[in-house]
């Protein structure tokens, strides 16, 4: 747990440093430290270091369940996402520029999809590995879970972009 807890202070020292820089708080930010707190807390509280684990599995499924409900919405989750990591003042002269004002930016909904489909399958095969596997091969594993899910992803992103394409070609030419 310790050893945990170490690793936490590079996510909480992230946080800290963009709250004294841009004297605000970003979403991730925020929901990564109430994660940290949460699991950390029931670890200490029980002993098990287990939920340290199931932290990261928790704010991944429901951050992926939060891109999948926020589908409905005017702005979904990835245009207010994209509002943190761009800064406010610069992302709509950034979406403007790319896309038009008047339209949401093309493929944000299937990104949406995307991210909220693999989120909750990242964590419960997560959660696979913390329960089944001893607590150092359990970590261990996490990143290798987490880097096949987001490969899948992208390459789920990068085919469905080329089919997208080539269908607005198609249309193109036969229109």
């Amino acid at each position: 747990m310790v050893a945990l807890a170490i690793a936490a202070i590079f996510p909480l020292g992230e946080m800290v440093y963009e709250a004294t820089q841009t004297k605000r708080l970003g979403v991730i930010a925020i929901v990564s430290f109430i994660g940290i707190v949460v699991g950390f807390g029931l670890s200490f509280a029980t002993g098990n270091a287990i939920f340290a684990l199931l932290k990261d599995s928790l704010f991944t499924c429901v951050f992926g369940l939060l891109f999948l409900g926020s589908l409905a919405t005017a702005r979904p989750l990835i245009y207010r996402l994209n509002l943190d990591l761009a800064g406010a003042d610069r992302w709509p002269a950034l979406r403007a520029k790319r896309c038009g004002t008047a339209r949401r930016a093309a493929g944000v909904p299937a990104h949406d999809a995307r991210l909220g489909c693999g989120s909750p399958a990242r964590s419960g095969a997560r959660v696979v590995a913390a329960i089944a596997l001893p607590i150092a091969s359990a970590t261990a594993a996490s990143p290798i879970i987490s880097v096949f899910v987001i490969g899948t992803l992208l390459a789920w992103t990068v085919l469905y972009a080329r089919a997208r394409r080539a269908s607005a070609a198609r249309a193109l030419v036969l229109g």
